[in-house]
């Protein structure tokens, strides 16, 4: 009926169910080619973060490998025809995520342990996208948090999100 979220823990072993998380929601619109479970779950080997969606607002969680929730954090409304569809990343200690919605478009950083926003990066909006922010790294190289947007790819430092680079797209 569309009044819940789950997120599940199958053994590796024999696929049985450790433990679920349900967390309540409203019915909301999404689009035929999407659900209220296209966001995918992160997890570091110490815990698991996932964005939730109630039908108005999103929030990141993060639970311990028992499915104990550790924090959470508001990531404000959410608009978009499609309904969100956006998964965080985990790197280095920080929980990377991509709201960009039909209203705004911001690359929030998070501190994984404590739920701590650490920094924030608005971007140019265009209409809603559903990257997720990926780790490129190089041998010899530091690594960079890079996003792929509507309008452009942009690579930031993941520990202070400063931009390193940015290669803008224009679309006919």
């Amino acid at each position: 009926d569309g009044k819940t979220r789950s997120l599940v823990c199958l053994s590796a072993k024999d696929g049985k169910p450790v433990w679920a998380k349900d967390v309540p929601g409203d019915k909301a619109h999404t689009h035929a080619k999407n659900s209220l479970a296209s966001g995918t779950p992160a997890c570091d080997g110490k815990h698991v973060y996932c964005q939730w969606w109630d039908g108005s607002g999103v929030a990141l969680h993060c639970y311990d490998l028992n499915g104990d929730e550790k924090w959470r954090q508001s990531l404000g409304g959410y608009v978009s025809q499609h309904g969100p569809g956006f998964s965080p990343t985990v790197h280095d200690g920080l929980v990377f995520v991509n709201v960009d919605d039909d209203q705004r478009a911001e690359l929030v950083a998070f501190d994984a342990k404590t739920g701590q926003k650490k920094w924030i990066a608005d971007r140019k909006h265009v209409r809603a996208c559903y990257t997720t922010p990926f780790i490129l790294e190089r041998p010899g190289k530091p690594a960079e948090l890079v996003l792929g947007t509507t309008t452009a790819v942009t690579s930031y430092e993941p520990a202070t999100g400063k931009v390193n680079w940015e290669y803008p797209m224009t679309w006919p």
